[in-house]
């Protein structure tokens, strides 16, 4: 009997669960046909007027909330409504008709009939039935071009024993910005978005997208760039440091006469380089700025991808005597050599 009862007992949860499991697909499969039915609805969509570099106007105020009246089957209409918040909608201006406003010299007002149009083709397959928002009006400005210099934010990590020869070259390295004279009279350039490089072992190349400004356009919306990184190696030379600008009628005695310059030397360079091409000096006219009565120890101009570390040492004293002949012909000699 107790067995009999248990089994009646699970007969009838089974019925129960099956009922409610087919309830709940009866239920879904009315919802899903009512929203394969065509429905219309209004909704508010988030629309920003961008500044073309062709546009006759450029706008200030762009962003506008247009509430439309739209057409289309119930899941697409239900998830416009859900999200048309968070689905702002971008156009062009060159893709609007604008009409001047009277007695108001920077403010436009834009046909209903190309917004439409504009929205239409971006609303697809939902249809654009018409525009609840009255008339949309927006802030124009003087239009200015200027031709403005592009500096780089790429920020470069090298792996050891390697280095930057090079600063970033960049292409072009200049554009044409087009945008409101408030804004464009401002600027002094235009930068690229920041890129990081890491542990980098090789020269690198590739293109940078510019940061945007509020109000203004570019000729080109990006550039290419690159940057020499080679490997190096470290290299001591000792050289007679030599004094430049000295008048005929002294001659110098430097103290020490010698320096030891330490470099870093990138690959090319490495069997380049060699001792008679490294050139210390120090400059007769540093003697009146001289505070402390030392002069500094200067390089020649190295080639590129050469690093100067160190200079042992960077400070020397110098005697002066007045010249007789035989050292002025000497002096002569040097600084025709130099």
């Amino acid at each position: 009997m107790k067995r009999l009862s248990s089994l009646k007992n699970f007969a009838k949860q089974l019925l129960n669960r099956s009922f409610l499991i087919f309830l709940l697909l009866s239920a879904v499969m009315w919802y899903l046909n009512k929203l394969s039915h065509t429905y219309s609805s209004n909704i508010v969509i988030p629309v920003n007027i961008v500044n073309d570099f062709n546009s006759k106007q450029m706008l200030i105020e762009k962003t506008n909330m247009v509430t439309c009246q739209i057409e289309s089957e119930g899941h697409r209409l239900l998830s416009r409504k859900l999200f048309s918040k968070h689905r702002k909608i971008t156009i062009p201006s060159n893709e609007l008709i604008f009409i001047d406003v009277a007695d108001a010299p920077f403010t436009m007002k834009i046909e209903n009939e190309s917004l439409a149009d504009a929205l239409n083709s971006r609303l697809s397959p939902i249809k654009l039935v018409s525009i609840k928002t009255g008339n949309i009006y927006v802030t124009s400005s003087e239009t200015v071009t200027r031709k403005l210099p592009v500096f780089s934010t790429v920020e470069i990590d090298t792996k050891q024993n390697f280095r930057i020869i090079s600063d970033v070259d960049i292409s072009p390295d200049s554009i044409i910005v087009k945008g409101v004279k408030p804004i464009v009279d401002t600027m002094t350039g235009i930068w690229t978005k920041k890129r990081v490089f890491n542990r980098v072992d090789r020269s690198l190349s590739g293109v940078l997208e510019l940061e945007k400004i509020e109000g203004v356009t570019y000729s080109t919306n990006e550039v290419n760039f690159n940057v020499d990184i080679d490997t190096y190696t470290e290299m001591v030379f000792e050289s007679v440091i030599r004094i430049k600008n000295c008048p005929d009628s002294l001659k110098a005695t430097i103290l020490p006469e010698t320096a030891k310059i330490k470099l870093n030397v990138n690959r090319g360079n490495f069997n380049f380089i060699k001792p008679d091409h490294i050139w210390l000096t120090i400059d007769y006219k540093d003697f009146h700025t001289n505070i402390s009565n030392k002069f500094k120890v200067n390089c020649n101009s190295l080639p590129q991808g050469i690093k100067i570390m160190s200079i042992q040492p960077s400070y020397v004293d110098v005697i002066f005597e007045k010249a007789n002949r035989e050292n002025i012909a000497n002096n002569n000699q040097q600084n025709s050599k130099q």
